[in-house]
Order: structure tokens, then sequence, then C-alpha cells
């Protein structure tokens, strides 16, 4: 073989493997769909001076990691400082409000419900449903369909 003819055959060799690869990535990608929910619960007491505070502190820090001053050092901590009083300070509000909201005239199933909320017990996500080609995660929608699937299966008595 020439050398034309190897190069040649290099070029089709990657060719084919970026062809490969890039029907590998459109597979993996249909098969995957949509994410259900999110990974962690979202917090009902973030805002937008909690958001501030968490977002000045990695800069705060790498100020320091490269400039080393103990001027850099001291507004970093001092950020580290007022995130963490930020923070406190949302979450203590945001629980007096939501301890205050259970009164006597809050019925009993809501009253449970925000018990559980307390203690951290969420219900798990439903796990999604493939139908039709489309992933469907929505509680109403899956029943519906599942409705439809049994509706000629179950016995008429």
């Amino acid at each position: 073989m020439g050398r034309v003819q190897r190069r040649w055959l290099r070029c089709v060799q990657r060719l084919l493997i970026i062809l490969l690869v890039f029907y590998i990535q459109q597979r993996f990608r249909q098969s995957l769909g949509r994410p259900v929910a999110f990974t962690k619960r979202p917090v009902p007491w973030c805002n937008e001076a909690c958001t501030n505070a968490v977002r000045e502190k990695p800069a705060a820090f790498s100020r320091h990691q490269h400039r080393g001053d103990p001027q850099c050092l001291d507004a970093f901590r001092r950020c580290r400082v007022r995130a963490r009083r930020v923070l406190k300070e949302a979450q203590r509000v945001s629980w007096k409000a939501y301890v205050l909201s259970i009164n006597v005239h809050t019925p009993l199933t809501d009253v449970f419900n925000k018990v559980r909320r307390i203690a951290g017990k969420y219900p798990a996500p439903s796990p999604p449903v493939l139908s039709a080609g489309r992933t469907v995660a929505d509680p109403k929608t899956v029943a519906e369909i599942f409705a439809e699937h049994f509706a000629g299966r179950i016995l008429q008595p």
C-alpha cells in the first residue's frame, strides 16, 4: 500500500469512529429521556440575600488563594460569616412563619402533612411511564394512561 492509500484509510477510520460515537450518543440521549424531578428538594427559605451571600463566598476564597494577602483572608472569613448569618436568619424567619401557620382552625390533615414535612419525610416521586415513545411523569396523566390500558382488560361481573 502506498502512502496516499494509508492516509485515506486513516481518514476513513477516523470518520467511521466519529460516526459511531455520534450514533451511540444519539441513542443514549433518546433512551435517557428527561429528568423526573429535582435531585434535591428546593428549600423554601432561600431568597435573594441568601443567593448573593453564598455566591460571594467562593469569589472571596478565590481572591485569597490567588493573592494570599491577609486582607483577602479576612475578607473571605467575613463573607463566610455573613453567608452563615444570612442563611440562619432566613431559615429562622421561614420556620417561624411555617409553625405559626398551624392554629386551631387548621384542618387535621394539613397539621399532619406539615408535621411530616417538618420531619423531612416527603413522598418519593413516582417513576416515569413510557407511553407511545414519550416519557410521562405527571401523576394524573400516568393514571389516565393506566386507565386506558386496563379499561378493556378488566372483566365485567
